[in-house]
């Protein structure tokens, strides 16, 4: 699944994500139709701060790359 949504959501081999498409496309698995910022802009934009916030609650990321993160949008 991450082939195919990285190539087609962004054109792209997964290894050549940017950390805010590699974010976005964590947070499509929970239920990909409504995720999707082609159907709903604000509800992808939700959950992609809830993948952000949940990387940074377990240590994965701080709160300052979370907030790069989201700021550096593709």
């Amino acid at each position: 699944m991450i082939l195919s949504s990285s190539i087609g959501f962004f054109n792209k081999t997964p290894d050549k994500l940017t950390d805010y498409e590699a974010t976005y496309l964590a947070g499509l698995p929970k239920a990909p139709s409504i995720y999707t910022a082609v159907y709903n802009t604000n509800l992808a934009e939700q959950r992609h701060k809830v993948v952000l916030n949940t990387m940074v609650k377990h240590n994965k990321i701080t709160q300052d790359q979370a907030d790069k993160i989201l700021n550096s949008k593709s």
